[in-house]
Order: structure tokens, then C-alpha cells, then sequence
């Protein structure tokens, strides 16, 4: 008797050399077959969703032209005053912050006579 027949306790038909044939279980076809189509799957799905979704954030982050206009800093003018002066409707708080960005004031502090850019507020 060879070993193989001694280890497995029966004859499987082989290759013509007398090797046993490798027959595959229900989890071995899984591991071998279904392992990797569900792993290159879920690639092909991630990599649709990060090119969908980069899609989506350029179209909406192109900048758009705002309309402004200057204004003079009066004495006694602060930047909340200016703010609901621009936009009355508005929180002044997004307002005061647009304006520090568009004149690039570092500490909000205004001069007589400075010029200020401010945005134009459309209504309706």
C-alpha cells in the first residue's frame, strides 16, 4: 500500500503519475472564487463613489462673482454697523466676517477715511 492510500483511505482518481486529484469544498470554492469577485466588487464601488462624489464637489465649489462696491469709514463706524447697513436681513455675524475677507482685515479694527470693500446685496 503508498502513502497516499494510507492517508486518505481511498483511491481518487488522479493524473496518470498516481497523485490524487485536489477536489475543492464548498468553502474552498469560496475562498478561491467568491473572495476575490467580492473583493474586486467592492473596489469597483468605491472607486465609483469617490469619482461620483468628485464629480459632484467641483461642480458645486466654483467660485462665483460677487458684486461689491467701497465705502469710506466714517468716524465712529464698527464693523457690526457697517454690516447692517450692507444687509439688514442677514445674521451680521456672516455679514462682518465677508467683509474681513474681502478687505483682509486682520483685527477688525477700522480707521477714519479707510476704504472697505462690501458686498452688494441684491433684493428679492
Amino acid at each position: 500500500m503508498s502513502q497516499t492510500l494510507a492517508r486518505t483511505g481511498a483511491m481518487v482518481p488522479g493524473s496518470p503519475d498516481g497523485a490524487p486529484r485536489l477536489t475543492l469544498t464548498r468553502r474552498g470554492r469560496f475562498v478561491f472564487i467568491g473572495l476575490p469577485v467580492l473583493l474586486t466588487a467592492t473596489a469597483v464601488l468605491a472607486a465609483l463613489l469617490v469619482f461620483l462624489a468628485s464629480g459632484t464637489a467641483n461642480a458645486t465649489s466654483e467660485p462665483t462673482a460677487q458684486v461689491t462696491e467701497q465705502i469710506v469709514v466714517s468716524d465712529g463706524d464698527t464693523l457690526w454697523a457697517i454690516a447692517g447697513e450692507v444687509d439688514p436681513g442677514a445674521d451680521p455675524r456672516e455679514t462682518v466676517a465677508l467683509i474681513g475677507e474681502l478687505n483682509e482685515l486682520p483685527g477688525g479694527s477700522l480707521e477714519p477715511g479707510q476704504r472697505l470693500v462690501v458686498p452688494v446685496i441684491s433684493e428679492g
